[in-house]
């Protein structure tokens, strides 16, 4: 199956799962994406672990920007060994609202090797435009399971330009 027929049965599979209540209250409520079919995490992830992780589905789906589905799939596709810290930075940087900021972090972002890069960059240079997704991931719930320096075994990097011992 090809990248496109992936993302065209994945999203025929958002439209079977869509709520209208749920999708009404998310407008009213300020989200940014103007495609909301209102379908619940646990339907997303249900429907992500029909899917082979690739990261072409995954990069497809993050650059949908209107579609709010497609946002918080896309990490949830992305293979955890092919994400770079240039391409974490940048899916941080680029998240629009906490949810989606949650279930970046929550699904990708603190299963890497250098997430606590992220973490530490967030505490370290707080708020502004560069970090504000940052901002967003350091509030999220899942930065909590999160040990000290160390991330399901792995290290953070002391030759990331963001790394600094003790933090």
């Amino acid at each position: 199956m090809t990248t496109e027929e992936m993302i065209r049965n994945t999203r025929k599979q958002f439209f079977a799962y869509r709520n209208g209540i749920v999708a009404d209250a998310l407008r009213k409520n300020g989200d940014p994406h103007t495609m909301i079919m209102g379908c619940q995490l646990t339907d997303i992830a249900a429907i992500a672990q029909t899917l082979s992780p690739s990261k072409a589905v995954a990069e497809a789906f993050w650059a949908d920007t209107k579609h709010r589905e497609c946002r918080m799939i896309a990490p949830m596709l992305y293979p955890i060994d092919e994400m770079t810290e240039p391409c974490a930075m940048q899916w941080a940087q680029a998240v629009e609202c906490e949810e989606v900021a949650d279930v970046l972090c929550h699904r990708l972002l603190r299963k890497l090797p250098f997430a606590r890069i992220i973490e530490h960059l967030r505490q370290t240079v707080g708020e502004t435009p560069e970090t504000t997704l940052c901002t967003r991931c350091g509030r999220s719930p899942a930065w909590q399971h999160i040990p000290n320096g160390e991330i399901h075994g792995c290290k953070a990097s002391s030759e990331s330009p963001y790394y600094q011992q003790g933090g």
